[in-house]
């Protein structure tokens, strides 16, 4: 019985992502992720990841506050960030996922470059497509 290759995140993770510079302000950030439809947004200084920047983190800093939304990114971003490297398998991800209790992880190459972004879906249809009967 031939043993079957693990399937690595490069394989199923999206190399789009939307991105925010640490000099970028809080209200360009939020424009952003209201255009782009989405919940958080990756922090890259040049293109290495530094930090994720999320709506909970845009509601905490400014509130109701219009004035808090000229502050910068780096006033605000944790650069504590969970992530995955792109050699990863699916189940280093899913385990990161669990442990970080995120649903979405940025994924970089052993440089810290960003390369993309693995999702739980993303994980899910894999171990769909694994499980099913060929």
């Amino acid at each position: 019985m031939q043993k079957q290759r693990k399937t690595i995140v490069r394989d199923v993770m999206e190399p789009s992502f939307e991105s925010v510079a640490l000099d970028d302000t809080l209200d360009a950030a939020a424009d952003k992720m209201k255009d782009r439809n989405v919940d958080a947004l990756a922090v890259l200084e040049g293109d290495k990841l530094v930090g994720v920047l999320t709506v909970s983190d845009l509601h905490a800093r400014a509130g109701g506050d219009a004035a808090a939304l000229d502050a910068l990114v780096r006033d605000v971003v944790s650069l504590a960030v969970n992530f995955c490297l792109e050699n990863h398998t699916i189940e280093q991800a899913a385990a990161i996922m669990d442990g970080g209790r995120v649903h979405r992880l940025p994924v970089v190459a052993s440089d810290h470059t960003m390369v993309g972004i693995v999702s739980l879906r993303d994980l899910a249809r894999q171990c769909l497509v694994e499980a099913s009967p060929s």
